[in-house]
């Protein structure tokens, strides 16, 4: 009887492993079917954001980022100046450097050119139809034109979603700071603050992760890196084109963006209008950039290329500080020469664009544009109060909460 007990017993055992055996080798045959398998697809979801976006700055990025993640392909259409015009006021750039610069933001798949600032019902259908869209996206804050709002067809379509408002920096606010940084223009080395001062935007950690460009793998690291530097304030379609043309030289460009103290010592005549964060922003949100090195040294040292890996040092002439150096330009790129790494970039697309000719458009436009202002911040206001209960104008600005006039990271 013993031995019959202990005969089953070994008969049982051994069921077991072979079942587990065989659940084992399923299990693996699954899982190596699994990795030979084509991923599967993704349904795409293809959402539309349109504007003006004149003075592209990192809040319109923001906006594209947030909007982006709500679907899977992002078409932003950019208003045509004759619409604009009409109905809000003459934009500072033209559609050709809107266009550009909202081409250039890393979130952005699709432009579509000459949009009307107010859709109506039949545009929306072609829109929706033509581009296989699934939603069109604004901002959370109101779009109101002659009382109505400009994104009512697409409300009762039951097409429209938002999202939140990038807080602490507007058109209206940049436009603000420009017209005053027009009025000392001759007189800037005695004004009390720059114009950089005004700023309400409080740079996070987290939102600096967010506009981080993606890490890469191990396999795909750069071979050669490209390093390009400037101020980049008001980031225009002439940045965008030379970082664009800085990046085809290699396969990683990392940007250096200048401290407003080295901007203003290089060239007075010049100060930023946006703060080093505010402008670090705007770069990360460029597709062409793989990094950004924050407040670097004016002068190029070895260590710095050495520590860098840096295959290539470009000079684009992009900026006002660009024009101001050239008696020191030797001086500044003397170890690139040395090291036979220096290139100078000559863009034609947009060469002539500069931030100070934008201010020169924002001032010879004053009187049209200070009364635009006060409307749009008065709107700007009543948002705040209903959002937090406090008036805007009652902030303390960025650089008086950290202390320091204008300075970033």
């Amino acid at each position: 009887m013993a031995v019959r007990l202990a005969a089953v017993a070994a008969a049982a055992a051994l069921l077991a492993l072979v079942a587990r055996r065989v659940r084992g080798a399923r299990r693996g045959a699954l899982r190596r079917a699994r990795e030979r398998a084509p991923p599967r697809a993704v349904a795409e979801v293809r959402v539309w954001m349109d504007g003006v976006f004149d003075l592209m700055h990192f809040g319109h990025a923001n906006a594209f980022r947030l909007g982006r993640a709500q679907g899977t392909y992002l078409v932003v259409g950019v208003n045509d100046d004759e619409s604009v015009t009409r109905l809000k006021g003459a934009p500072l750039m033209s559609e050709d450097e809107r266009a550009a610069a909202v081409a250039g933001c890393r979130w952005v798949d699709e432009v579509v050119r000459r949009v009307p600032y107010v859709m109506d019902d039949a545009y929306v259908r072609a829109l929706l139809d033509e581009h296989k869209i699934d939603f069109i996206l604004h901002g959370d804050d109101p779009c109101i034109v002659d009382g109505r709002d400009v994104y009512e067809v697409a409300i009762r379509l039951g097409k429209y979603r938002t999202v939140p408002r990038t807080e602490g920096i507007s058109t209206t606010d940049v436009l603000r700071r420009m017209l005053s940084a027009g009025a000392h223009q001759g007189e800037r080395r005695s004004a009390p603050e720059p114009p950089s001062a005004a700023s309400h935007f409080l740079l996070t950690a987290r939102m600096l992760a967010d506009f981080a460009p993606a890490a890469r793998a191990p396999r795909d690291e750069p071979r050669c890196v490209v390093y390009l530097d400037g101020a980049f304030d008001l980031l225009h379609a002439g940045h965008v084109a030379a970082m664009r043309a800085a990046r085809a030289l290699g396969d990683f460009l990392i940007v250096g963006v200048h401290d407003d103290a080295t901007v203003r010592r290089v060239c007075p005549a010049a100060q930023p209008v946006l703060t080093l964060n505010e402008r670090v922003m705007g770069v990360l949100g460029c597709r062409h950039v793989d990094d950004v090195l924050i407040s670097p040294p004016w002068l190029l040292s070895r260590e710095m290329i050495a520590s860098l890996a840096i295959a290539v040092v470009v000079r684009a002439r992009v900026d006002d500080e660009a024009e101001a150096c050239e008696q020191s330009i030797c001086e500044r790129y003397e170890t690139a020469r040395t090291l036979d790494i220096y290139a100078e970039l000559r863009c034609d697309e947009f060469a002539q664009l500069r931030a100070s000719q934008l201010v020169r458009r924002a001032c010879e436009r004053e009187s049209q544009l200070s009364s635009r202002v006060a409307r749009k911040a008065e709107a700007e206001r009543d948002y705040y109060r209903a959002r937090y209960g406090l008036d805007m104008d009652a902030r303390p600005s960025a650089s008086a909460a950290k202390g320091k006039e204008g300075e970033g990271l």
